[in-house]
């Protein structure tokens, strides 16, 4: 992740920050899949995973991207100080695959449509 910061003053009551950042990350955050012991599939077999184990012939990987950039204005009255927050935020997340049938063969395979989630 990067991120950076800058703050600066117009006048002599008024102070600006700006911040930006950026991240990207591939890997595989936890979706795999598995079928729940004692359940059966779509094309009937049975759930045999148990703990962590799986029972996918995919790995789930996710290709994430995170964008934000925010500005922050201060006044200060004497009496008082206004600040104005402001911020724009951007994320787009790609699933490589996902295992449709929970089985260990490849009989289907999903490549979902990353405009199919609202992130």
């Amino acid at each position: 992740m990067r991120r950076g910061a800058s703050g600066f003053s117009i006048f002599r009551r008024h102070q600006i920050t700006l911040i930006g950042d950026y991240s990207e990350h591939l890997g595989n955050d936890g979706i795999d899949q598995r079928q729940i012991a004692g359940t059966t599939s779509l094309f009937g077999t049975p759930g045999i995973a148990t703990g962590w184990d799986i029972n996918s012939d995919v790995n789930g990987n996710v290709n994430s991207q995170s964008r934000g950039l925010s500005a922050r204005i201060d006044h200060d009255f004497g009496f008082a100080t206004l600040s104005s927050i402001t911020g724009y935020r951007e994320n787009t997340e790609d699933y490589m695959n996902l295992d449709g049938d929970l089985t260990p063969l490849p009989l289907v395979i999903v490549k979902p449509d990353p405009d199919d989630f609202d992130v």
